[in-house]
């Protein structure tokens, strides 16, 4: 976290905005098609085990806080949900994990409950979770995919708000 912060203030302090302004015009006037595909783009990274976190700053350079929170939180979202079910694909039985005694089993078992939910969300609000690798491990838990996406919409909001923020931040388009 502290090095994207430090990423964002050196971009500003080089003025990269000024470099790429054609580009991120070029996107910007695209309208609803440059939103999809920015959207789109969160899917290969999701998969790829890449920080969606760039893509959520990359969203509100391009398009500001409110319309990059509007276009990473579903994009974040649905990503996150493909790369859960690859993991569950993966993964073989979600309740292989679920079975025995340790501490490992317990906290699968508990996934299968409401507390699931609750720990999927608290994850998703802690900015130093690995969100993209999480997507894959909560694949081989017996959590259903409805609250899995259901938890990763609602977690997700406030980190897709600050990291859109951030963007514009760098972009000027506070």
């Amino acid at each position: 976290m502290g090095t994207l912060l430090a990423l964002l203030l050196v971009l500003q302090l080089l003025g990269a905005q000024k470099l790429l302004f054609p580009w991120v015009e070029r996107t910007r006037g695209a309208g609803g098609s440059g939103a999809v595909l920015l959207g789109l783009l969160y899917f290969p990274a999701a998969l790829a085990g890449v920080p969606l976190a760039l893509l959520t700053i990359t969203a509100g350079w391009f398009f500001g806080p409110v319309m990059g929170t509007l276009i990473a939180v579903p994009a974040c979202t649905a990503a996150s949900w493909a790369a859960f079910a690859v993991g569950r694909a993966m993964s073989g039985d979600p309740s292989f994990l679920a079975r025995g005694r340790g501490e490992l089993a317990a906290m699968a078992r508990a996934m299968a409950t409401g507390k699931g939910f609750w720990a999927i969300v608290l994850l998703r609000l802690v900015p130093l979770s690995p969100f993209s690798i999480l997507n894959f491990a909560f694949g081989a838990t017996p959590v259903s995919g409805a609250v899995y996406a259901l938890a990763t919409l609602i977690g997700s909001i406030p980190a897709c708000l600050g990291f859109a923020y951030a963007g514009a931040f760098v972009s000027g388009l506070r």
